[in-house]
């Protein structure tokens, strides 16, 4: 799914700290929130991925989202898309306490963040069976703009784009 940011305005209630993590002052941090070892999140910010953290006012906990500024990944199923210089890519969320879905506060303090930046578009992918993500990402104003229908024959992926014009 895709979201313009173009016309995004900054302002409204902030329930949330946001910053943008690095692997110099959050290494710790981030091995404890993603569980990952450090080789792993040292190779993202290699690669040029960004995190984000998310400190909620009324949470305990933090939240964790890195983004690729390069290309769309689904590794699953081998699929791989470039971004153009104005986009970035939400592949990850991690929660440092139990299991929690990412909320409207969440996302819309990560995609006021990725504004700032100077990113104009924001991509996130969902599977046709997390319903949840799906409404919140419609709610929040994000259009689908590629269908990807995976299949596999044999242990072999296969796929098939189907794409809407964004234009």
């Amino acid at each position: 799914m895709h979201k313009n940011l173009k016309c995004l305005i900054d302002g409204g209630e902030r329930v949330c700290r946001v910053e943008e993590a690095s692997a110099a002052r959050h290494l710790e941090l981030l091995i404890d929130i993603t569980h990952w070892k450090a080789s792993d999140i040292l190779r993202r910010f290699l690669k040029g991925d960004i995190c984000i953290l998310v400190y909620p006012y009324q949470d305990q906990g933090i939240h964790c989202l890195w983004f690729s500024p390069t290309n769309i990944e689904i590794d699953k199923i081998q699929y791989s898309w470039p971004l153009n210089r104005d986009s970035i890519y939400l592949y990850k969320h991690c929660y440092s306490g139990k299991e929690m879905k990412m909320d409207g506060h969440i996302l819309r303090s990560v995609i006021e963040c990725c504004k700032r930046k100077g990113y104009n578009k924001c991509y996130i992918t969902a599977t046709g069976r997390n319903q949840s993500l799906l409404s919140l990402l419609k709610k929040e104003g994000f259009d689908k703009f590629r269908y990807i229908r995976y299949t596999s024959w044999f242990g072999k992926p296969t796929y098939r784009v189907y794409q809407r014009n964004l234009e």
